[in-house]
C-alpha cells in the first residue's frame, strides 16, 4: 500500500521537529576545526554490501514495521528514527543517519519512506538493523572517497533545507557543517563558524555558499595561503577571511 498522503499540520510539525532536533543537536556538539584529508584517495569508496543471497524482501518490510510511524501509514517518522539510531548506536545528529538518508534517497529529513526504505536496503543489500550496524563501518569511509563526500555534502543541502526554500537557514547550515566536517579534515570549520557567530554575516546560506564552503577549504590553507583575493569567492568567504586576519593581528 503506497504512503498515506500526510496532513498539512502533521506533515509541516513533524518535519520542523525533525529538522529541529537535528540542528539542535549538531549545534551543541563539540567545536570542530576541519581541513580536508591530506591522505591519497583509494579505490572509489563503495558500501559492502551483504550477500544478495541473503536479502530477504519480506524480512526487509516486516523490519520498516518496528519503526513505521503509528499515525502515518508507510512512513518512519522522527520517533522511528530517534528509536533506529538507538538501535545502531548512533547519535541521530551524526554523519552516519546521513549517509544512510542519502543512500535510501531520502526526500525528508526526519522521515523514511517505505518505498525509500525497501528500494534502499535492497541496494544496500541489508534487511535488519544488525546487518544495517554491520555496514556502518564502511560507509562511514566515505571521506576516503571526495567525489562521493561531496555528492552526500550537496545531498544534505537539499535534505536540511525547506522545502520551499530556495536556501538553507544558518542553524540548519551550522548544524550540517558540524555533523560533515570534523575537525582533523577540515581546518576552516571552527573559525569559519566562530565568524558566523560573532559577525552574524549572513541569515541564509545559499547553495553557491554551501557549495564554496568545501572548495575554500580544499584551496586555502589555515594560514589563508592559497587564497586569491582576485578569485570569485561569494562575498561571505572574502569577509571570512578579512576577519581572519584582523583576528591574527590582535
Amino acid at each position: 500500500m503506497p504512503p498515506k498522503k500526510r496532513t498539512a499540520t502533521t506533515a509541516t510539525t513533524k518535519a520542523k521537529k525533525a529538522k529541529a532536533s537535528h540542528t539542535a543537536t549538531a549545534t551543541t556538539t563539540a567545536d570542530m576545526t576541519p581541513k580536508t584529508s591530506s591522505r591519497p584517495r583509494s579505490a572509489r569508496n563503495a558500501p559492502v554490501a551483504a550477500d544478495s543471497t541473503t536479502f530477504n524482501a519480506k524480512k526487509c518490510a516486516s523490519w520498516f514495521q518496528s519503526y513505521e510511524d503509528p499515525d502515518e501509514e508507510g512512513m518512519v517518522g522522527p520517533e522511528g528514527m530517534e528509536k533506529l539510531c538507538s538501535d545502531l548506536g548512533i547519535e541521530l545528529a551524526s554523519i552516519e543517519i546521513l549517509i544512510i538518508a542519502w543512500r535510501l534517497g531520502a526526500q525528508n529529513m526526519g522521515f523514511f519512506k517505505k518505498s525509500e526504505w525497501l528500494d534502499g536496503m535492497k541496494k544496500l543489500q541489508v534487511d535488519s538493523t544488525d546487518s544495517l550496524a554491520k555496514l556502518l563501518p564502511s560507509l562511514a569511509r566515505i571521506y576516503d572517497s571526495p567525489s562521493e563526500f561531496k555528492e552526500l555534502y550537496m545531498f544534505a543541502f537539499a535534505f536540511a533545507k525547506e522545502e520551499d526554500q530556495k536556501s538553507l537557514s544558518i542553524e540548519h547550515a551550522q548544524g550540517m557543517w558540524q555533523i560533515l566536517c570534523p575537525p582533523d579534515r577540515f581546518e576552516h570549520i571552527e573559525p569559519f563558524l566562530r565568524f558566523i557567530a560573532e559577525k552574524h554575516p549572513v541569515k541564509v546560506v545559499n547553495k553557491d555558499q554551501w557549495r564554496s564552503f568545501i572548495e575554500f577549504s580544499n584551496v586555502v590553507d589555515a594560514d589563508l595561503a592559497g587564497y586569491d583575493e582576485s578569485s570569485a569567492w561569494p562575498v561571505l568567504f572574502d569577509d571570512y577571511v578579512a576577519w581572519q586576519r584582523a583576528q591574527k593581528k590582535q
